[in-house]
């Protein structure tokens, strides 16, 4: 193998190594990071193969970036669910979720509130790359709806959001019913509409 394809493998095992840092840092979800693992391995299987030229396609880099970007997690809609009431407060964004769909899920944190056990927020593929991510606290479950599936980091971002919703609003939230016109809204800049 000569010193250019050296090289070239060299930048590709240093691509995955920056990609599994990204990953356990939780920066990019798993099925983000298999996508470009395995064009990752591909281009590095292709630069060590001895019957190829030195020159690699140029084109990788912008098909590597427009991978990435598309299968980067994008929440497009979010729901505000009452566990007093049992009713979604409202909904912010594009959340084309039947109630139904959301209903086992939220019967489920709704009984481990209730023993006052610690529940964890959760995602959940849906249909079409859709994720649902539902973040519990004490008086409601914050479920948003992800186009592809979101990192571990957009999940933390997303509790430290919903812990201030309810801070802002525990006035508001202890009862049975709740008048939504009164409530403090902090999603309304991250859900986007979908490309």
């Amino acid at each position: 193998m000569t010193s250019a394809r050296v090289g070239i493998a060299d930048r590709i095992q240093e691509k995955i190594r920056q990609l599994i840092t990204e990953f356990t840092q939780g920066s990019i979800s798993a099925e983000q990071f298999d996508l470009l693992y395995d064009r990752y391995s591909n281009q590095l299987s292709l630069a060590t193969m001895p019957h190829l030229p030195d020159q690699l396609d140029m084109n990788d880099a912008v098909t590597t970036i427009a991978l990435r970007q598309a299968t980067s997690a994008r929440a497009v809609g979010v729901c505000i669910y009452h566990h007093r009431s049992g009713i979604i407060l409202e909904t912010l964004g594009r959340f084309d979720v039947a109630p139904y769909r959301l209903s086992r899920m939220l019967k489920v944190i709704g009984k481990q509130l209730a023993a006052r056990a610690y529940v964890a927020s959760q995602t959940e593929k849906i249909d079409g790359g859709r994720w649902l991510a539902y973040i519990p606290r004490t008086y409601t479950t914050a479920v948003f709806l992800f186009y592809n599936e979101p990192p571990l980091q957009h999940i933390r971002i997303l509790e430290r959001l919903h812990h201030d919703f309810e801070a802002a609003n525990q006035q508001f939230l202890n009862g049975e019913s709740v008048d939504t016109t009164q409530l403090a809204r902090p999603y309304a800049g991250i859900v986007s509409q979908p490309r």
